[in-house]
C-alpha cells in the first residue's frame, strides 16, 4: 500500500491513503524523498480517520522496537530527514 505523508518528524507521520488501516496494528513503513530513502522503519497507527473520501492515519515509530533493525541507525536517519525538511522552504 502505498500513501502520500501529510505531516511528518522524527517520531511518526500521518499518511493520506486510499485504505484504511487498523488501530494498533505493526507496520513497516519506508520513507522516500527527493534525497533519502529509508526502508523498514516499525510503527504502530495509532488513528485512522476518514477525511474526503480517503483515509488519515496516524503513525508512531518504534524504533525501540526488537523488530526494528539497525534501530541507531534509523534514527539517525529519522533525525537527519526531520531536519532536511525543516530547512526546506514551505509553498502556499
Amino acid at each position: 500500500m502505498m500513501g502520500i505523508v501529510v505531516d511528518f518528524n522524527r517520531y511518526g507521520l500521518a499518511i493520506v491513503t486510499d485504505q484504511p488501516l487498523n488501530k494498533e496494528a505493526v507496520v513497516y513503513l519506508s520513507i522516500v524523498s527527493a534525497e533519502t530513502r529509508i526502508d523498514n522503519i516499525v510503527g504502530v497507527v495509532h488513528n485512522c480517520v476518514t477525511s474526503e473520501s480517503a483515509y488519515r492515519c496516524g503513525i508512531q515509530f518504534r524504533t525501540g522496537s526488537p523488530l526494528q533493525d539497525e534501530r541507531n541507525l534509523t534514527e539517525q536517519r529519522l533525525k537527519q530527514l526531520e531536519q532536511d525538511f525543516m530547512r526546506q522552504p514551505v509553498s502556499a
